[in-house]
């Protein structure tokens, strides 16, 4: 069943590995990301598709549930069944119910191009495909830890209690990652409030349990009654999450008496302060003003303070030499800094005025409280600034050029951080 995936066909890297597979299919979902699930997913549509992989892979991002399905190729829909037959063969997924034939040819009728023009398929693969695609939409924090292995933590704010409250595989394991992520983005003004009346954890809502006291019950019940209400964005309370990966790890970092911090994350966050492509930055006067401001921020800690002008006395002429670097005529990302004005602010159309300025005030609201986030010197050595060019708080489709210049951008900070060789960009 699994031939396909575990050969290679015309030179093409092998798709072995199930658990990869699926990884591919979250991320190209929008529920994971990473530069091996990328080159798998671009294997597994290369070996079937050959020499029409661009085509291919545009029919394939435009996969938005079952309406799409006719325009894939037939080998690859194919391939796909197997996968989630495989899958659930080795309780990668829970149990799927197979639909009745009645049911899949009254979503049949509703296809373009009808799926039923491929007599390969039998009904019931068919219903694997479509409910499949429909599972991924409802995916659960814990089936997501299960599958591919990765902690992933969102936060939202519960103005109902109020409180912040973490959504995780440990914490809320049964909460669909999409609702959380809705939640999450929830910015007062810009998005209504999220409701949220769902049980997070089937475990902790159980009835009372033989010889279970009424307080244990009672303190499930709380907690899942901690969960319910109203949700606004958690960056408004959490904008620098350091310490959300703290206790699986490390219980001990939990005693709030203990100021330290998971040594295995690090952080990086848009920095809305001086544009680092533009050259006025780098007079005199503008950069010793930008020092003292940033004095202010440790008069309480003048040994730190004095670590952190050495640091930016230093890169000061690194800077400069990286405005030359960015702005080459040779340089890949000349698009996108060719449009690029530093000191003009792209308002647009009326509702762009609104969003835009609504935008600026929230960042500058959750840019101040980033930095009370940063308590200690380990705290503020696992965090890496990063300016935000023209990505504004509430601007949720920005170009191409623009992203693939912040990936570069990010990348290299990162590679930076632990000494490697940038490979995309200057500072």
């Amino acid at each position: 069943m699994m031939r396909a995936f575990t050969k290679k066909e015309n030179g093409a890297p092998a798709v072995g590995n199930i658990n990869k597979f699926l990884q591919c299919a979250l991320y190209d979902g929008g529920l994971f990301s990473g530069r091996v699930p990328r080159s798998l997913f671009q294997h597994l549509i290369i070996k079937h598709l050959g020499k029409n992989f661009p085509d291919g892979m545009a029919k394939w991002r435009k996969l938005n549930g079952f309406k799409a399905l006719n325009d894939l190729d037939h080998q690859v829909i194919v391939a796909v069944a197997e996968v989630i037959e495989e899958l659930q063969l080795k309780r990668f997924v829970p149990a799927i119910t197979e639909l009745r034939f009645s049911d899949m040819q009254q979503i049949l009728d509703n296809i373009p191009g009808t799926l039923a023009s491929l007599p390969a398929l039998s009904a019931k693969t068919i219903g694997l495909i479509v409910a499949f695609l429909l599972r991924m939409q409802r995916l659960t924090f814990s089936e997501h830890y299960e599958i591919t292995d990765k902690r992933l933590v969102m936060i939202g704010v519960n103005i109902s209690k109020p409180a912040a409250k973490h959504f995780s595989a440990r914490l809320t394991p049964d909460f669909p990652i999409a609702d959380a992520g809705a939640l999450s983005m929830s910015i007062p003004i810009a998005f209504k409030p999220a409701f949220v009346d769902a049980v997070v954890d089937i475990q902790m809502a159980r009835p009372q349990m033989p010889g279970e006291s009424v307080k244990a019950f009672r303190k499930r019940q709380d907690y899942i009654a901690s969960y319910q209400g109203l949700y606004v964005d958690g960056g408004l309370v959490e904008n620098l999450p350091l310490h959300v990966f703290d206790y699986e790890d490390f219980p001990h970092l939990r005693n709030k008496r203990v100021m330290q911090v998971n040594p295995n994350v690090l952080a990086i966050g848009l920095d809305p302060g001086p544009d680092p492509l533009d050259p006025k930055f780098y007079s005199n006067s503008l950069f010793k003003a930008y020092l003292a401001d940033l004095q202010t921020k440790y008069a309480d800690d003048p040994e730190g303070w004095e670590v952190r002008k050495k640091e930016y006395e230093k890169t000061v002429k690194k800077h400069k030499e990286n405005v030359a670097k960015l702005t080459n005529p040779g340089n890949p990302h000349t698009p996108f800094l060719a449009t690029y004005a530093p000191e003009k602010t792209k308002f647009g159309n009326n509702f762009g005025v609104l969003a835009r300025t609504l935008g600026l005030i929230i960042n500058g609201a959750l840019s101040g409280g980033r930095e009370s986030l940063l308590r200690t010197d380990q705290e503020r050595d696992q965090y890496i600034k990063m300016y935000p060019y023209d990505v504004g708080t509430l601007d949720f489709s920005a170009n191409k050029d623009l992203i693939t210049f912040m990936q570069g951008r990010a990348e290299d900070k990162v590679r930076e951080y632990f000494g490697f060789e940038r490979k995309n960009l200057g500072d």
